[in-house]
C-alpha cells in the first residue's frame, strides 16, 4: 500500500514550516505534495522550514519503488528509472525556484531521499542527533533525486565519499559536529528563532534562485543525468533483489 504521507504547513509571520512524519517512506503522494507547496510560496514569504519531527526522513517507500520495478520488467518497459523519479525531480526543482530561503531541520535519520532533500536545502540545522546514510549504491543505483554535486557541496568530499562509496552513516551532533550542518541548536525553539534571525539576512527572490543555480558544483552531472545512468546501468533485477534483502534487515 502506497504511502498517504502529508505535510503540514503552518504559517507565522509570514515564516512557514513543512511538517510530516519522517518515519514513514517518501513516495510519490509527498513529492507531489512538496511540489505544490513549493510551486504556490509567494514572494512574501520569509522562510521556509522542512521539518521530519523524530526523523527527518528514513527515506524512499521501496515497496512504491519496487512496484514500478516490477510493472516494468513484466512490460518490458524502458525509461523506468527516470519516470518513477520524475515527481521527485520535479519537486526538488520548484524547491531551488523557492523565492525564500530554504532550512531543514534534522534529526535522527536523515536518509537516502531525506538527505538529498537536506542537501539542497539553503542551511540545515541539526537537532540533538543526526544520522546522514545513502544507501542508494546498495541497490546499484546512484542517486538521482538532486545531483550528486549538490550532495557532495553539502556533506563535503571526505564524507561524501564516506557516505557514496563506503556506505558509512554520518553521525552528527554539537559535540561532534559534520560539515553537512551549519548550526546545532538546543532545542526546536531554539532553532526556529534561529531560522527568524537568519532569514532576515538572506538573499530573496530571483537572486536567490540564480546563487544557488551558481553555487552548485555543475560539471559533476544533473539529476536527471544519474537517472539516465541508472536506467542504463541498474539490472532490474538485481534492485528488487537488493529492496529485498533491505527490507528484511
Amino acid at each position: 500500500m502506497e504511502s498517504a504521507l502529508l505535510i503540514e504547513r503552518t504559517v507565522e509571520d509570514s515564516h512557514e514550516v513543512w511538517q510530516f512524519d519522517g518515519s514513514r517512506a517518501l513516495g510519490p503522494d509527498f513529492w507531489h505534495k512538496l511540489h505544490e507547496l513549493a510551486e504556490n510560496t509567494s514572494d512574501s514569504v520569509a522562510s521556509v522550514t522542512l521539518d521530519g519531527g523524530e526523523n527527518f526522513s528514513i527515506g524512499t517507500d521501496l515497496a512504491w519503488l519496487s512496484r514500478g520495478l516490477r510493472r516494468a520488467e513484466r512490460r518490458g518497459e524502458f525509461g523506468t528509472f527516470v519516470e518513477l523519479g520524475r515527481t521527485a525531480r520535479s519537486a526538488f526543482d520548484a524547491l531551488q525556484r523557492l523565492p525564500a530561503p530554504l532550512f531543514a531541520l534534522c534529526r535522527g535519520a536523515v536518509t537516502g531521499a531525506g538527505a538529498e532533500l537536506a542537501s539542497i536545502a539553503d542551511m540545515r540545522l541539526c537537532l540533538r542527533e543526526a544520522r546522514v546514510s545513502l544507501p542508494e549504491a546498495k541497490l546499484g543505483m546512484l542517486p538521482d533525486f538532486c545531483s550528486i554535486s549538490e550532495i557532495v557541496a553539502a556533506l563535503g568530499s571526505s564524507d561524501a565519499r564516506r557516505c557514496l562509496l563506503l556506505q558509512d552513516v554520518i553521525i552528527a551532533s554539537a559535540s561532534s559536529p559534520s560539515p553537512f550542518f551549519d548550526s546545532y541548536p538546543a532545542s526546536r525553539d531554539d532553532a526556529l528563532i534561529e531560522i527568524r534571525d537568519v532569514a532576515r539576512m538572506c538573499a530573496r527572490g530571483g537572486v536567490l534562485s540564480e546563487l544557488r543555480q551558481h553555487l552548485k558544483r555543475r560539471a559533476c552531472g544533473s539529476a536527471e543525468e544519474a537517472a539516465q545512468w541508472n536506467e542504463e546501468n541498474a539490472s532490474l533485477g538485481d534492485v528488487m533483489a537488493a529492496i529485498r534483502i533491505m527490507t528484511r534487515e
